[in-house]
């Protein structure tokens, strides 16, 4: 990573002030957020079992790109200004989003007709989601995180409408 890399700090629904960055740094900064709150001082636990961020360090870049980027021509190479302004927020999602007295979540899991369940940790007034799938090792695996909207928004309120009795 680049030494002159900057980091913006910011609290949850405030936007990562990413468009007046210098572009040659804007992925190192985002990085460098996305070490800090995945890698070096990540949530450990969601719902009493521990969180993965990704399985295998090789994974990690892959992840990377995925929460950042949009995908064009079957690859993640350009950056989704929607996805990357918010990166600072999965951390806060997992770690608050089940807090007694934080409001505006709703945090549930579905079953897919494929017979995956996953955990969804939605914030309907951001419209923001976070989706973690729970594994047989009493864990979770971060899947992905994005802004949703549109048909988006109707298939999230389906699912929660055809959500599993308890939370997996």
């Amino acid at each position: 990573m680049a030494g002159d890399a900057t980091v913006l700090l910011v609290k949850f629904d405030n936007f990562l002030d990413i468009l007046s960055m210098n572009p040659i740094n804007l992925v190192d900064s985002l990085s460098m957020i996305f070490e800090n709150d995945m890698v070096n001082n990540p949530c450990r636990t969601f719902n009493e079992k521990k969180v993965i961020y990704f399985q295998d360090p090789f994974d990690k870049q892959a992840i990377f790109d995925h929460l950042i980027k949009k995908k064009m021509n079957g690859s993640r190479q350009v950056i989704d200004v929607e996805r990357a302004k918010r990166i600072h927020w999965i951390k806060y999602f997992i770690e608050n989003s089940l807090k007694q007295g934080v409001n505006g979540f709703w945090v549930f899991s579905y079953k897919h007709l494929n017979e995956n369940i996953r955990t969804y940790i939605y914030h309907k007034q951001t419209k923001f989601l976070v989706v973690l799938e729970p594994t047989n090792n009493n864990e979770y695996i971060l899947i992905t995180a994005h802004l949703r909207a549109g048909d988006g928004i109707t298939e999230i309120k389906r699912r929660y409408r055809e959500k599993l009795p308890d939370l997996h």
